[in-house]
């Protein structure tokens, strides 16, 4: 019982950690794309 406790706990811990972390990830990769559009738009003018 506590050995399944102390694993919920974990997978609950990691889960709201991770959240966040993908969370972030995709507004940095969202933003990252859009300085690369904006870059390739500038170089074309």
């Amino acid at each position: 019982m506590a050995i399944t406790d102390y694993a919920l706990a974990l997978c609950a811990l990691l889960g709201t950690l991770l959240i966040p972390f993908c969370a972030m990830y995709h507004v940095l990769r969202l933003k990252r794309r859009a300085i690369k559009v904006t870059a390739t738009r500038s170089d074309c003018r």
